[in-house]
């Protein structure tokens, strides 16, 4: 049994917050937080990441406990993660259906998501106009067969197929 020291308060004999205070004690607890730290320095993860990562190497309340803490800190912040990440995708070139995927799998609710692709303001229509013009130079001279190659590029990009045909409607500088 966990006793405090600080005094006669035997209600916290036990309690979540002395049993967390207990583990944050430990070496292994330590060990945990230092290689969370070191993971959230390289990039943002989610919750679910941090877990499939060291679940394996950590016992599950240390590091349920680890993570807690991170959340608390706002090392660990699932929204500025999806909103980091949107914008690394955008940049590469993919659409919001596979931005949402990923996401998807690295654990991340869908809600959320699309409530974040939606605040992200990216011009998905744009980026896949972008895409297609790194295909092909001029759409205006594609054939049919070309044109549906082009449509299935993009549409594995992650891109809608009302954004794939506006990337492939000639613009008005052309």
């Amino acid at each position: 049994m966990i006793s405090e020291s600080r005094g006669d308060d035997s209600s916290r004999l036990l309690s979540g917050e002395a049993v967390s205070e207990a583990a944050s004690a430990t070496v292994e607890y330590k060990q945990a937080l230092s290689r969370v730290m070191g993971l959230l320095a390289r990039r943002e993860y989610s919750v679910q990441e941090i877990q499939r990562k060291l679940g394996s190497e950590y016992p599950a309340e240390i590091l349920a406990a680890v993570i807690q803490r991170c959340l608390e800190l706002d090392w660990l912040n699932e929204t500025r993660m999806m909103t980091v990440f949107i914008r690394s995708r955008a940049n590469r070139g993919y659409g919001p259906i596979r931005v949402l995927q990923e996401l998807r799998l690295k654990g991340l609710a869908s809600e959320p998501i699309k409530l974040a692709l939606e605040a992200s303001q990216m011009d998905w229509f744009a980026i896949a106009k972008s895409q297609a013009m790194r295909k092909v130079s001029d759409v205006t001279t594609l054939d049919r067969v070309a044109r549906g190659r082009v449509l299935a590029y993009l549409q594995r990009r992650g891109f809608t197929a009302e954004q794939a045909r506006y990337a492939l409607t000639p613009s008005d500088d052309e």
